[in-house]
């Protein structure tokens, strides 16, 4: 087992907690506020706030140099707290590392509401650090972020211009920054102006969020490495649902990318509405998209190419993607198509970039035309109906957000209008290697892996 899964285990067990043996400072109670509580704060404690007092119009910043180790958290039994944005292009929770010192950090049970005025929800990044350690680990559980102009961001800023002047490339000087961690399980982030997820040079595992309603891109991921995704609803995000770039070692599992739409940020091109984008991809191993629903995107469903990493002027070189695309289940995606925006649910390019290659198998396509440039086998089905429990309609899954407190229960209550019939031709119809097998919840059939969101071996979505 992965260290990887093994977080995920240990999270789903309640076996994670916040830091130990440390003091606990009250907010209200001995602090007035939340702020004046985590700098009161020594390595370990944790800083417990009663909602009651709020909400809490802060912008709150944990410092490497301070503390190596702190909990910000709602306390368990008392209203949960509210942060307000203050002023326009503010970080509402920072942790600050100029030092370039390890700090490990958890925010729990919190709601931030940056009311169209903050840059950040949660941001964290190192400075100048060319080391191969993690400094950053942030544990986000239960959170609620919306209303950012960026939900999340870890990590230093990536991309670059390439050589044909359009923006999309890497740049090779900015891969040099340090390594993250993040480690997030049952997080809401919504309506975020931009990016809901910005994560660069970052490892871990993100599991059981909602991601949703973004102006730009669900996630965004450059140099992502030993790192899951697993149990994750990206809905109505704008241009790109979730995008990897130069990922390695990275799992991506039974998760749901629904509904993304065409952009609408005002000079913004490439924002066409794919579900999912792999650009550059399995340097230490392949990306594995596996046991996914990929659903009623407005161009395709998932999009694999190569991505260009920029040198300097006139001098870049275009990076080959390795990915696995197994058990996955596509569905009406393409709804809009144009000139420019493949409207199929996989599409796969090489532009001549050697080292290109992309293994699709036991995936199910219910319509036979909407696969480019790629040779299936007879092991994916194509042409059938997927047989659904009760497949949600466009009422269910709306291009606005409801409330963001609860949308997360809401939307993760009606995807399970995708779990397959008993009948559905997609039951036992993916990879036969145990590794895949089904593991509970609301598989059907035997123990061999079905095809779609609530097959294989993360089959139970309440684990």
């Amino acid at each position: 087992m992965s260290l990887g899964r093994i977080f995920l285990l240990a999270s789903s067990l309640g076996l994670i907690l916040p830091s130990a043996q440390g003091a606990v400072i009250h907010v209200p109670a001995t602090h007035a506020t939340i702020q004046q509580g985590i700098d009161a704060a020594a390595s370990g404690d944790t800083v417990l706030v009663d909602g009651s007092g709020g909400p809490y119009a802060e912008k709150l910043v944990v410092s490497s140099s301070l503390v190596s180790r702190l909990t910000v958290m709602g306390e368990p039994g008392k209203p949960r707290p509210l942060i307000i944005g203050v002023d326009e292009h503010a970080i509402m929770f920072k942790v600050e590392n100029q030092a370039n010192l390890p700090i490990d950090v958890t925010v729990e049970s919190i709601d931030f509401d940056g009311a169209n005025l903050a840059r950040y929800g949660v941001r964290s990044k190192s400075w100048d650090y060319a080391g191969d350690e993690v400094l950053v680990s942030l544990h986000l559980t239960d959170l609620t972020i919306q209303r950012c102009q960026y939900g999340v961001a870890i990590g230093s800023r990536t991309g670059a211009y390439g050589c044909d002047g359009h923006w999309g490339a890497v740049g090779w000087d900015l891969l040099g920054t340090s390594l993250s961690a993040l480690y997030m399980d049952r997080c809401t982030i919504v309506e975020s102006g931009d990016d809901g997820m910005n994560l660069w040079r970052v490892s871990g595992w993100m599991m059981n969020s909602f991601i949703g309603y973004s102006g730009d891109e669900g996630v965004h991921t450059t140099d992502a490495r030993d790192m899951d995704f697993v149990h994750n609803v990206y809905l109505a995000n704008h241009g790109i649902g979730v995008h990897f770039q130069l990922a390695s070692n990275v799992v991506f599992e039974n998760n749901v990318v629904a509904r993304t739409l065409k952009g609408v940020l005002p000079g913004v091109v490439d924002t066409d509405g794919y579900g999912i984008i792999v650009g550059g991809a399995g340097e230490g191993a392949p990306l594995e998209i596996r046991n996914n629903l990929v659903v009623a995107n407005d161009a395709a469903g998932t999009k694999v190419n190569p991505v260009e990493i920029i040198f300097g002027p006139d001098n870049c070189e275009g990076v080959p993607t390795n990915v696995n695309v197994f058990n996955n289940l596509f569905r009406r995606n393409g709804l809009t198509s144009n000139d420019t925006t493949p409207d199929w649910d996989l599409f796969y390019t090489e532009h001549g970039i050697p080292g290109m290659r992309m293994s699709a198998l036991y995936n199910f396509f219910p319509e036979v035309t909407k696969v480019a440039n790629i040779a299936l086998d007879e092991t994916n089905l194509i042409g059938l109906d997927p047989l659904f429990v009760d497949e949600p309609t466009a009422a269910d899954i709306p291009d606005s957000v409801l409330v963001p407190a609860t949308i997360r229960e809401q939307v993760f209550s009606r995807i399970e209008g995708f779990a397959l019939q008993a009948d559905s031709p997609a039951v036992d119809k993916g990879h036969p290697d145990p590794a895949f097998n089904d593991a509970g919840g609301l598989a059907q059939g035997t123990v061999r892996n079905d095809v779609g969101a609530f097959g294989g071996e993360q089959s139970n979505w309440a684990q």
